[in-house]
């Protein structure tokens, strides 16, 4: 049902929804609180990052130093190269023991 003005006519257990609805709506806007299948792996080469920085600094800064908001691109592409590293790593050791007697 609509009122004279044209608005829909709600209870107020339909308001209350209507609002946290809405709240959820904004929260959902940003981009950067959504959950997607690439996050897991952001999460894991900003872990790598921060710990080849820590391990470079011979554990002289603390963990939660490194790993800060202002250091993620950081820690995300040094972790990146880190795991592309490994990653080549194994592919030589199996070539060079296992495929190359």
């Amino acid at each position: 049902m609509l009122n004279l003005k044209g608005d829909k006519l709600m209870s107020s257990d339909e308001k209350k929804y209507d609002k946290e609805n809405k709240k959820n709506d904004k929260n959902e806007s940003r981009a950067d609180e959504w959950m997607m299948s690439a996050d897991h792996h952001l999460h894991t080469t900003e872990w790598f990052g921060a710990l080849f920085f820590y391990l470079v600094n011979f554990g002289k800064k603390k963990m939660k130093q490194i790993a800060t908001e202002k250091n993620i691109k950081k820690n995300r592409l040094v972790g990146y190269f880190v795991q592309l590293f490994a990653f080549l790593l194994l592919v030589y050791l199996l070539f060079v023991f296992y495929i190359k007697p």
